[in-house]
């Protein structure tokens, strides 16, 4: 399961 940047982003922005 690789981490992409853009996923990362969204989850970050939707756990704010």
């Amino acid at each position: 399961m690789s981490l992409n940047p853009d996923y990362i982003f969204k989850y970050q922005l939707s756990k704010s």
